[in-house]
């Protein structure tokens, strides 16, 4: 320390003096001297309020959380005449030399408080004029640390973890509550409750880690994490800032899912996936890819990688699946990467996939069942087609007028192929534009040729050989056959045409 009346030398000579022995130096002739010398009985000293008082009495308040086993309150004063009372969280005044370790020397007054009642102090000052500063130091054996991961993959859950250590060891805190927030890249925020209860990913209640799953991310980011524990009638926290990290990491990314569908003892590839780092291959070899079967009894399987040029390991597998006896269910597959990644090992989140498993089949024939179903449906098809074929008769003749004038050449008939299919002997009457008839069939059984007049309403009446006709005729001979004053007969060959 040097006083007021000190030279520069003198000074210049304690200042040596402290560095060269870690102490502190202080110079009384300086403003902040009084301030400076508070500091030297406090530890980690925080100064909460610098002001210039005016005539108008001040207020200030100290919160003090529970778990606070110490705490020291300095306070400066340019003008003597100025009052400090100090008022705890019951109400009550407290006076120098009486409560606490609490004196006061020219200008400034310190309060040092052993397991001071927690809750809100009130600092209330009067004084006219003069520069007046609190400092306080709170020791408080409760601190909040970050536990388990700080880097995630993207697209997969963000679950953190903080712990809340009273001299060093893990505490559940009563009556407080732990709150989380986030703040992203883009400067949105979230607030989350975490529990210390041992549910939603909350591993062991009540052992002072306090847990939450956040969404994923699905960009790369750096995260501003901030945990807050905070007591319900206390307004000063205990904080802890921290940062995570959003990676793309290698993963395990599905691209086929087949249900096993088949026999007993004969493998099927159920599941096709890549191993990615966002959306660029992976290359792994077998042994980095972890895999689990549940149940595990009464299935065998193998994955198999597929080759790639120059190279022993691949980002595109195969699972093969096998069951050894009938079976119908569900099996479970674990997948997942235990590989290294940016020199440091790394186990990829664990994908779940489910593959429908029937092998209760009927196989006949070594075929299944079904199949046979379809084979007879093809054959009935077939055989169908096959006996309409042979009854199929092949269509020939014509209508011609007293000319000998070709009207119709029933070889030209197009007919509908369904008639077709179930008449394959019939042409009906109205196929025939020519005919100013509709209600009937001209049907072609071997050499023989009939007519079947079936009148509906508007057709003409028809006559044969001038003989009103209806019912079924046999016109293989040409008979004449007249209707609305035009007569027509059929003839088997092309007739001669008189040029």
């Amino acid at each position: 320390m040097s006083l007021q009346s000190a030279t520069v030398d003198e000074r210049n000579l304690f200042i040596d003096l402290s560095e060269n022995t870690g102490g502190s130096y202080i110079d009384f002739g300086a403003s902040s001297a009084m301030v400076e010398f508070l500091k030297l009985f406090m530890d980690d000293p925080i100064s909460i309020l610098q002001t210039n008082l005016t005539p108008k009495p001040l207020s200030n308040f100290i919160n003090i959380p529970p778990t606070v086993n110490r705490i020291k309150v300095g306070f400066y004063r340019q003008d003597n005449a100025t009052q400090v009372s100090i008022i705890n969280p019951n109400g009550l005044e407290i006076k120098p030399k009486i409560d606490y370790d609490y004196w006061h020397l020219s200008n400034i007054l310190f309060l040092d408080i052993l397991e001071p009642e927690s809750g809100t102090w009130t600092v209330i000052t009067n004084g006219d004029s003069g520069r007046f500063e609190i400092i306080t130091d709170t020791h408080n054996p409760l601190s909040l640390s970050t536990q388990g991961q700080k880097v995630f993959s993207s697209d997969s859950p963000v679950i953190l973890e903080v712990g809340a250590f009273i001299e060093g060891k893990l505490s559940n805190i009563e009556n407080a509550e732990m709150q989380l927030r986030v703040r992203d890249n883009k400067g949105s925020e979230t607030i989350q409750i975490m529990n210390d209860l041992g549910q939603k990913k909350d591993k062991i209640a009540f052992d002072g880690i306090y847990t939450v799953e956040l969404p994923p991310y699905s960009e790369q980011s750096i995260l501003d994490v901030q945990y807050t524990l905070q007591w319900k009638d206390i307004s000063t926290p205990v904080v802890h800032n921290d940062q995570i990290k959003i990676e793309f990491f290698p993963e395990i990314q599905i691209t086929k899912i087949s249900d096993l569908r088949g026999k007993s003892e004969s493998e099927f590839n159920v599941i096709t996936f890549e191993t990615r780092v966002n959306s660029y291959p992976y290359l792994v070899s077998l042994d980095e890819i972890q895999s689990l079967i549940t149940p595990n009894d009464n299935f065998s399987y193998r994955i198999e990688k597929v080759n790639l040029k120059d190279t022993d390991k691949s980002y595109i597998f195969n699972l093969f699946l096998e069951s050894k006896e009938k079976i119908k269910g569900d099996v479970l597959f674990d997948l997942n990467l235990n590989t290294k990644y940016l020199e440091k090992d790394y186990k990829s989140t664990i994908k779940k996939v489910q593959v429908s498993v029937n092998t209760k089949y009927l196989y006949i024939v070594g075929i299944r069942y079904y199949y046979w179903i379809l084979i007879f449906v093809v054959i009935i098809i077939a055989l169908t087609l096959i006996i309409n074929n042979l009854r199929q008769t092949k269509i020939t003749g014509y209508l011609t007028d007293v000319q000998n004038n070709i009207i119709v050449d029933f070889s030209a008939i197009k007919r509908n192929p369904i008639s077709k299919f179930l008449y394959p002997k019939r042409l009906n009457f109205n196929s025939i534009n020519q005919l100013p008839y509709s209600g009937g069939y001209f049907e072609f059984v071997g050499d023989k040729v009939y007519m079947d007049i079936l009148p509906v309403e508007g057709d003409p009446s028809i006559r044969i050989n001038s003989v009103p006709a209806n019912g079924r005729s046999d016109i293989t001979n040409g008979p004449w056959i007249g209707s609305s004053g035009k007569q027509v007969r059929f003839k088997k060959n092309i007739p001669y045409i008189d040029m």
